[in-house]
């Protein structure tokens, strides 16, 4: 897809600020990104009259969907401060304060409670961001005892971004991608 696409970008990143920029002065007919951009969006719209929709990305076969997910975590350390960093991890991760993070940004939460509230599961954003996480692959499986190594997220970041600039095929990239991860997870 990335390689497909190539004729159509701009050559940004697609969270570089200039990549926004480009988007909301209709210099970009399309922007690759998330749900986070929304609210900048939405402004933009009042602003400017910037007209603007979102899709899923279409996937390898019709009537799939691309995208990458993850999930929250909070975790709470022991030591003098355990006590007030579990109320405080308690708290963010209550029903009531995913439904307001996803009142504000209309983006998707891993709280299942918060994500069917009529509140917002009348949202048409976060119906697809919902549809979205359906189909998406994991992009930090959460299956690590530990922290995740440093090098994990740039090795995916860097190979599909070769495989798009034409540094080697997809097929290629892939064998790199699985190649190098064996590696760092394997702590080198």
């Amino acid at each position: 897809m990335f390689v497909d696409m190539k004729p159509y970008n701009s050559g940004t990143s697609r969270n570089d600020q200039a990549t926004k920029d480009l988007f909301i002065s209709n210099q970009l007919a399309f922007h690759l990104v998330g749900p986070w951009v929304n609210p900048t969006y939405a402004e933009a719209a009042k602003a400017s009259g910037l007209k603007y929709d979102y899709v899923l990305v279409p996937g390898k076969a019709e009537g799939d969907f691309g995208g990458i997910k993850g999930y929250e975590f909070i975790g709470v350390a022991p030591g003098k401060n355990a006590k007030v960093a579990f109320e405080f991890a308690a708290y963010v991760t209550a029903k009531e304060q995913m439904l307001r993070w996803a009142k504000l940004l209309s983006r998707y939460n891993a709280s299942a409670a918060a994500m069917v509230d009529p509140s917002v599961a009348s949202d048409p954003l976060i119906a697809i961001t919902n549809k979205a996480a359906e189909n998406a692959i994991d992009g930090m499986p959460p299956y690590f005892v530990g922290a995740y190594p440093n090098c994990y997220r740039s090795i995916l970041t860097d190979n599909a971004q070769a495989a798009a600039d034409g540094e080697f095929s997809p097929q290629e990239g892939a064998t790199a991608l699985v190649e190098e991860l064996n590696e760092c997870l394997a702590g080198g």
